[in-house]
């Protein structure tokens, strides 16, 4: 589940691989997003208009919710399931954490419809899924990311190296 930015709308990501788009203020769903992922939806995040959706399948998905075909770029790098997605404060870059102890930084500026994206970083530091992503409001190119259980640390990368600053165990 995720909020659009203007506060009156809301994704919810379903099993059946669909996204669902309401509207809150009249409880009333405003369209269904099919076809993108072959397997659940479970990670969400917006981008102003563009609703960037995680599947099961491993891709990442931009949907420019404003147009009939909603799928604008798509991301393939993760072998397993997205579990976490976050956009910079910019909006430029996207961070994807996925259930194969990977995360990837993605640049919007190299991305198209035609063409799979190529991944700016793929960082491989995690030992457990990459669930937790965090930018820092104040150095637009900082992100703190949290693997799962088996990793229990919080790293703290340069999204414009790839370089890992700092690691706490946790």
């Amino acid at each position: 589940v995720s909020w659009a930015p203007d506060g009156r709308h809301i994704a919810v990501g379903l099993n059946n691989s669909e996204v669902q788009l309401w509207d809150t203020a009249s409880d009333k769903q405003l369209r269904t997003l099919r076809g993108g992922h072959r397997q659940r939806v479970g990670s969400l995040a917006w981008n102003n208009h563009i609703l960037t959706t995680g599947g099961m399948d491993g891709r990442i998905h931009n949907n420019d919710v404003r147009i009939r075909s909603p799928i604008v770029e798509t991301y393939r790098g993760h072998e397993q399931e997205v579990c976490g997605l976050k956009w910079s404060a910019s909006g430029q870059q996207l961070a994807s954490g996925g259930n194969d102890n990977l995360l990837y930084i993605w640049d919007r500026g190299t991305a198209s419809s035609s063409s799979p994206t190529q991944w700016l970083h793929r960082l491989e530091d995690h030992t457990s899924a990459v669930k937790a992503l965090a930018w820092c409001p104040f150095q637009g190119n900082l992100l703190a990311t949290g693997g799962g259980s088996g990793d229990r640390s919080i790293k703290f990368w340069n999204t414009h190296t790839g370089a890992c600053l700092n690691s706490v165990d946790t």
